[in-house]
């Protein structure tokens, strides 16, 4: 903690003046045996990520050196590229969350990291609340940098110094006198404009510059002299990507990750990790990803000419569908009165069977009493009591098939 704060009483910086005044105040309370806000070094809870994601937070003010459990650029740049080496990691988020900006040392080389990195694999950079000043200079570095919110405070590209004052309020500076240019800077604001601030400013603009190639309008009044400013503006400006959720960051993290690792043909088969789950929609497409935005999802222009054209072919097939259903239902229709009328002809026989046979039965003659049988015994019994009704019954029998 004591380094820290003298680092910010001594060290040049790049961040924004009110972050500034309020670590200037803390380091001064501390130095002075006062208590120090509680919540000034609290840590806010990360978002979760997918194995193929690492994320790597940044918060608070840049420092070259470790603080109070805080990695410094030094740390950073190693986690960086220990990301980028890992065969297992296809993407990185960097979460700024809450970075006014830092000390000169160590900027430009975790921003020289970040560039290394992102050749490797995706490198996107999410900004929670500010990011400014060195940390613009290291996230315009990324493959992608998005806000997060409409209120995320971004750039303030320049530079400034802090200089000790003795207790008169008159900067003291001995040097040898073999030696006169020593520390002019400290005694003269002037030198140390043009021989520090200047040209670091200059190295700062140019990297923001050449990391935003063909996005940044560096005509955007304010942008490369200083000015703070919210996300629409940074957007517009061509500073940062987009706004989105730091979740929606990270499922384009996931795609960015997987589009590269097949591209170098590292993906492997197995791993489903961030697939798209409308795969009905990519298979219309003829897509195998689709890429997040902040909206939602979006597909290219031969990937939705290719899916409305599936969709007019599924159109198509529809109606003609419905045209043989339609067939079907009449043919349907036609067998359903076939069958009533062969039905109903059949009920009709059965009554007229039921007829005949109760004919039948009323026409059969009874036989005779007798004390006699053989008074009684028919010679013939087969004619002797035929009559046409005996053919006409015959004939049903004939005709449905009676024994």
């Amino acid at each position: 903690m004591q380094t820290f704060l003298y680092e910010i009483l001594r060290s040049e910086y790049m961040i924004a003046q009110t972050a500034l005044d309020i670590y200037t105040a803390a380091a001064t309370d501390y130095l002075a045996g006062n208590k120090i806000a509680a919540g000034l070094f609290s840590e806010i809870p990360l978002p979760s990520v997918p194995k193929s994601v690492a994320l790597i937070p940044i918060s608070g003010v840049m420092t070259k050196a470790d603080i109070c459990e805080k990695p410094g650029t030094l740390s950073i740049g190693n986690q960086i590229m220990q990301a980028a080496n890992n065969a297992d990691i296809k993407s990185m988020v960097l979460l700024w969350e809450g970075v006014p900006g830092g000390q000169v040392d160590g900027t430009e080389t975790l921003a020289n990291i970040i560039n290394t990195a992102k050749a490797i694999k995706p490198v996107l950079s999410a900004t929670r609340g500010m990011t400014c000043s060195a940390g613009a200079w290291c996230a315009a570095q990324s493959t992608e940098w998005h806000a997060t919110s409409a209120t995320d405070q971004l750039a303030c590209i320049g530079v400034m110094a802090s200089m000790a004052k003795e207790a008169d309020g008159k900067y003291k500076v001995i040097v040898s006198d073999l030696s006169p240019d020593k520390n002019a800077e400290s005694a003269n604001p002037d030198i140390l404009q043009q021989n520090y601030l200047r040209p670091v400013t200059v190295l700062f603009q140019n990297a923001v510059k050449k990391g935003r190639s063909g996005k940044l309008k560096e005509d955007t009044p304010g942008l490369l002299t200083g000015a703070t400013i919210l996300s629409g503006a940074a957007k517009a400006a061509g500073l940062i990507d987009g706004i989105m959720p730091i979740e929606k960051v990270i499922q384009r993290a996931v795609y960015l990750g997987n589009k590269q690792a097949k591209t170098n043909n590292k993906m492997s088969a197995e791993n489903n990790e961030g697939t798209f789950v409308f795969q009905n929609v990519l298979a219309a497409a003829g897509a195998e990803a689709a890429v997040p935005v902040s909206e939602g999802f979006a597909l290219t222009e031969p990937q939705m000419t290719a899916l409305d054209a599936a969709i007019a072919n599924s159109a198509t097939q529809l109606a003609a569908a419905q045209q043989q259903l339609e067939a079907a239902n009449e043919q349907l229709a036609t067998a359903n009165a076939q069958f009533q009328d062969s039905n109903n002809q059949l009920s009709a026989a059965n009554t007229a069977l039921a007829a005949a046979q109760t004919e039948l039965a009323a026409l059969k003659p009874k036989p005779a009493h007798s004390a006699d049988p053989a008074a009684v015994a028919d010679p013939a019994p087969e004619n002797k009591y035929h009559t046409s009704y005996d053919d006409e019954l015959k004939a049903y029998k004939e005709k449905f098939n009676i024994k």
